[in-house]
């Protein structure tokens, strides 16, 4: 996974989010961690296989 790209796609997220902020903030919350969570546990699993 490089780290660019994580970083692009989240700020990619980032933007597409912030511009429905206004209508639903807890809608919006809800899927920007979400998809932190689940990048957080591809990484975590990526560390893991990297490190055996």
């Amino acid at each position: 996974m490089n780290p660019v790209k994580v970083r692009r796609a989240y700020s990619t997220i980032v933007e597409s989010e912030s511009n429905s902020f206004y209508k639903a903030p807890n809608l919006v919350l809800e899927q920007i961690l979400g998809r932190a969570v689940s990048l957080f546990q591809k990484l975590e699993c990526w560390i893991f296989f990297k490190k055996r």
